[in-house]
């Protein structure tokens, strides 16, 4: 069971198929640790605040059945027994009470589910990507360079930090402004699987979501003194990862907290991605951890960890669960986590890491950073390929194309450029 737009909703979260569910009453603050559901699916808890109460669900029918009105502090947790017939809640009062709902039970047991009309599938966005593509334009002033994607269609790319722009990668020009420039030039960018979306970081503590076709904002979520610093989209359901001072494990649908993972002991999550299969998020912090968690919030554990104190700037998942970071250490990390053996190399990217990005099937990733030069590597030996002329800024993100033919980067003297690939690799 989980929150949708308004509602609460008992369904698959991870292909968001909606089972049955009912709305919520409009402007209602809900306590997550405060929703539960009977075993066969019928009725939902659900505790509010600001009044603090407990209402009721019938699922079947989509509506309430009762508010359970009597604490006076903030409801800290509640349940509902499995046969729906008692109801247990305690508050910050440290008042706990027991709720009788014998008649509610029967009547929703003897229900039945409603049947309803047929739906048609959501319309999936076809992407096609042209296997040969390559820009023929070199570079690009860009005045957001803080982060940088590339759409799985590998025709337009997006930027954010100061300001949010689309690229026409055909053309070599401006496509869309979605957001004009600010003051930071932090950011962040993750894209939906189709690439029809986009939720960005841009210099304040704002995460937006993106219609790209129309340069429409969808909506957005102030993180108040919890500053963002990077966004992830899972490839298998309609959520996302914030990392700030905590992890938070958000819903596409209202880009409201589903989960907060606490990192305040490890530092800031400055870096997050998901696995392929997205069962797995991992995180860099700011101590130097590479952890991972699982998509629902739980499962922590210890991956590896840069030198002591020093950031983890950037990472990516690759095939076969292999996570790649880089950071103040001034070492490229490539940790094998798969089918139960675990390995750890190290390169030397000759340079503090702010930027990264990996091939699609993981057989290379390049780095750039604070001497202003790219490097290519071969990620399973390390072996370095090619060293790029340095541009005239730091490099601040990297992108490999997705059919693999060039790659796009981004540097702080406001600039986007597109990238060959060597010649060793670009012959294969």
């Amino acid at each position: 069971m989980y929150l949708k737009a308004g509602r609460v909703v008992l369904g698959e979260v991870a292909d968001a198929k909606e089972i049955r569910g009912a709305e919520l009453p409009p402007g209602a603050q809900v306590n997550v640790k405060g929703l539960d559901v009977t075993p066969d699916g019928r009725m939902a808890l659900v505790a509010l605040s600001n009044p603090h109460r407990l209402v009721v669900f019938d699922l079947l029918k989509g509506a309430p059945l009762k508010t359970l009105e009597g604490h006076e502090q903030f409801i800290y947790a509640a349940a509902l027994a499995p046969d729906g017939k008692r109801v247990f809640s305690s508050d910050n009062g440290k008042i706990v009470r027991i709720w009788k709902l014998d008649e509610i039970a029967a009547q929703v047991a003897a229900g039945k589910p409603e049947t309803k009309p047929e739906t048609k599938p959501e319309t999936k966005i076809e992407i096609k990507l042209d296997p040969k593509f390559i820009p023929e334009w070199e570079t690009i002033k860009c005045p957001s360079y803080g982060a940088l994607a590339i759409t799985p269609d590998g025709k337009k790319a997006v930027t954010a930090g100061p300001g949010v722009d689309v690229w026409d990668l055909t053309t070599g020009n401006l496509w869309k402004k979605l957001l004009a420039t600010g003051d930071s030039a932090s950011g962040a960018v993750a894209l939906s699987p189709d690439g029809s979306m986009a939720l960005t970081i841009s210099g304040d503590n704002t995460v937006r979501l993106w219609e790209l076709a129309t340069g429409r904002m969808l909506r957005s979520n102030i993180f108040g003194v919890d500053r963002p610093n990077c966004v992830a989209w899972s490839a298998s359901g309609p959520i996302a990862a914030v990392g700030a001072r905590n992890l938070y494990i958000i819903d596409l649908e209202t880009l409201q907290a589903k989960q907060t993972v606490n990192s305040a002991k490890n530092g800031d999550v400055l870096t997050a991605a998901f696995s392929r299969t997205g069962a797995q998020i991992v995180c860099g912090h700011e101590s130097g951890l590479v952890r991972s968690v699982s998509a629902s919030g739980t499962g922590e554990a210890t991956l590896f960890s840069h030198a002591s104190s020093t950031a983890v700037n950037q990472l990516v998942v690759t095939v076969g669960s292999t996570v790649m970071s880089g950071g103040l250490d001034r070492t490229l990390y490539v940790y094998s986590w798969d089918t139960g053996k675990r390995h750890l190399d190290r390169y030397d990217p000759k340079t503090v890491v702010r930027a990264l990005t990996a091939s699609p099937k993981g057989s290379y990733v390049i780095t750039g950073g604070d001497d202003k030069k790219i490097r290519f590597f071969n990620a399973r030996n390390g072996r370095p390929i090619q060293v790029y002329p340095p541009s005239e800024g730091v490099i601040r993100a990297l992108a490999y194309s997705p059919n693999g033919q060039y790659f796009l980067s981004t540097s702080d003297d406001g600039t986007l450029r597109a990238w060959k690939l060597p010649p060793e690799v670009a012959t294969k």
